[in-house]
């Protein structure tokens, strides 16, 4: 129901029917996944982000997607994350590693959800309204940073570089054109898209694969995405170096807000000094969320690592992810317990 949704708003393949065990979809002809070390450049970051925010700005029929009120609140990752930790807790495994892992991230878990889940915070922080915010100075920035990025919209939790496509053949780029940040950088004229099969323009971007598509918070999705800049497509993260920098995050959060919230946009545009207090706040929100994408994953490749037939090490995976925790929980809470 969901992929026939998404393909009915533009936002997904096209949709073309159910057999007995899978579904048939279009394919995208002539575009490649980009590499995880394309997400920071500018000429993919400002696409994405704004894929990203129309993606966050639909919501799905009850019909489509009937989630609980409780979720709907603070996010169905808390619970989806729970049922990951029940399938690694009850698998059959002997190894000692998997068992050491799982009782480590229990103990993290259990801190994590007193400090990061805002279900006790106010519909003000956390709903799916997309209502426009009212900033009038900048004693109201920080506030409405972190209300804009608690909302909790439709997410996709899965934008890694395999998951987000680009046109194969490459674009003409304009160095003189600039994002919306006001940054020059190489951006696709329009006159110079190559088309589809239909003669349609290409998307400079499209996302793909929604398995984990779900309601929750606008930072956790992008924090998630973040995480991605990092080399775990080929089990060789590191941390301080690839994520993205303060500049680099700006320049997706500036395209992301001015596609998800044009008002909000404007609003800080007119308030001296209130993009830079805006995106500070944000940056450290969506940085204190990369800790739940990261024991997320580690959860999630714990209980693959025992069910899962494919060839892959899960292990390794979700010690990298751990050790990605870790790091960010120093980073952006100071290593508190």
């Amino acid at each position: 129901k969901v992929m026939a949704w998404l393909s009915s708003k533009g936002l997904a393949p096209t949709f073309h029917g159910l057999f007995l065990n899978g579904r048939i979809e279009e394919f995208y002809d002539g575009y490649r996944p980009l590499s995880w070390d394309e997400l920071a450049l500018p000429k993919f970051a400002v696409p994405i982000a704004r894929a990203m925010a129309d993606l966050h700005g639909v919501q799905p029929p009850d019909n489509v997607m009937n989630v609980p009120e409780k979720q709907r609140r603070e996010g169905e990752i808390w619970s989806r994350i729970e049922d990951w930790l029940g399938m690694a807790r009850n698998a059959d495994d002997d190894n000692d590693a998997s068992n050491d892992m799982i009782q480590s991230i229990l103990n993290e878990w259990k801190w994590l959800k007193q400090v990061l889940r805002h279900s006790g915070t106010s519909d003000l922080l956390t709903t799916t309204s997309s209502s426009d915010l009212i900033i009038d100075n900048s004693d109201d920035v920080g506030t409405a940073a972190l209300t804009f990025f608690r909302q909790v919209v439709f997410t996709h939790m899965d934008a890694q570089s395999l998951n987000i496509l680009t046109p194969s053949e490459g674009f003409l780029f304009d160095s003189e054109d600039s994002d919306d940040s006001g940054n020059d950088v190489a951006v696709t004229r329009k006159s110079s898209a190559p088309k589809d099969g239909s003669g349609r323009e290409k998307a400079s971007v499209r996302l793909i694969d929604f398995e984990y598509t779900g309601l929750n918070p606008r930072a956790v999705d992008i924090a998630n995405t973040f995480c991605e800049h990092t080399n775990m497509n080929n089990l060789e993260p590191k941390y301080e170096e690839q994520y993205p920098t303060d500049k680099q995050q700006d320049v997706f959060l500036h395209a992301y807000v001015t596609r998800a919230n044009p008002t909000v946009a404007k609003q800080l545009s007119r308030i001296e000094n209130g993009w830079e207090i805006f995106l500070s706040v944000a940056r450290d929100e969506i940085g204190r969320d990369t800790l739940l994408s990261n024991i997320g994953w580690a959860i999630w490749a714990v209980a693959q690592a025992s069910m899962s037939k494919i060839d892959f090490d899960y292990l390794r995976y979700a010690r990298l992810r751990i050790d990605g925790y870790y790091y960010f929980k120093e980073r952006y809470w100071g290593g508190h317990e």
